[in-house]
């Protein structure tokens, strides 16, 4: 929309190298690279097109899956022989007021060559604040649309980044053999969900359903707990199925709470091979 149609952005960074201003080749046996690093920046993103404003579909079909009936599909020919066109709003409504979406980021790390080169040590961290982040929320059908894209208030992601990677063989007959690790963590949390309640349904509205809620990583499962006793225990109806309660509780995030990676490259004259483990920790599903 008018106002909201353009963004501005920018970057800057700085970096420190304390091994230029060292002369002792003692010190640059252990020692041989250090380096402190800092960048800050702004990162803009606008919205696919179309969005502004609710469209149609021209010659849709149509089944309201009962019984035998059969769907009905666009164009359709009338008894004088005459095609009949139809168009139909298609579920998602517009948003005449939907913004940029813009991240503030600044981040500080370290790298490290150590023992002539055969020890590479990285260290990053790593802010981001997202703001009016552009997002497809889903309404209830009683409103006669099932989604529309809108802007959440905010949401802030915290990182730690950790690579070290080890040379175990350097030219040695043509040999070279490098072993790696990387460990990465992130801490998010919706600071603002939008203007008018403090969370919003990105998932179904049926249980399990997926939510951003303030204080909340973003994509927080909100469930249907089983009804319990004064002390905890889940009450079990008469047919013996444990019963389910009408309230909902939060129940998690399926983002996981980290990820790390091993690997390892061989290589011999031009020949190369590199194998790679990856795993994630944590999240709900």
């Amino acid at each position: 929309p008018a106002g909201k149609n353009g963004f501005f952005y920018q970057s800057g960074g700085l970096s420190f190298v304390p091994t230029e201003f060292i002369k002792k080749n003692t010190i640059k046996d252990w020692i041989s690279y250090a380096k402190v690093r800092f960048n800050a920046g702004t990162q803009g993103k606008d919205a696919s097109p179309y969005l502004l404003a609710s469209t149609n579909s021209v010659n849709p079909e149509f089944s309201d899956y009962f019984g035998d009936n059969l769907p009905v599909r666009f164009p359709i020919i009338s008894l004088d022989g005459t095609p009949v066109n139809g168009i139909s709003t298609n579920n998602r409504i517009g948003n005449p007021n939907l913004s940029p979406e813009l991240t503030v980021a600044y981040e500080v790390g370290a790298d490290l060559d150590i023992l002539k080169d055969y020890v590479h040590l990285e260290y990053t961290f790593r802010h981001r604040t997202h703001k009016d982040l552009i997002v497809i929320a889903n309404l209830p059908a009683s409103t006669g649309f099932t989604s529309q894209v809108i802007n959440i208030g905010k949401m802030r992601n915290v990182t730690q980044e950790l690579l070290a990677r080890v040379s175990l063989i350097r030219n040695v007959k043509d040999i070279n053999w490098d072993v790696r690790y990387q460990f990465a963590k992130t801490n998010n949390t919706v600071l603002k969900a939008n203007t008018d309640a403090d969370e919003f349904s990105i998932g179904t509205y049926i249980s399990p359903g997926i939510v951003a809620k303030e204080g909340e990583p973003f994509g927080t499962f909100k469930v249907n707990d089983y009804k319990r006793d004064p002390n905890g225990n889940i009450i079990v109806g008469a047919n013996g199925a444990p019963v389910v309660s009408t309230e909902q509780v939060y129940a998690g995030s399926f983002l996981p709470d980290f990820t790390m990676g091993w690997g390892s490259t061989f290589s011999w004259r031009g020949l190369s091979f590199d194998v790679q483990f990856d795993m994630k920790q944590g999240g709900q599903f």
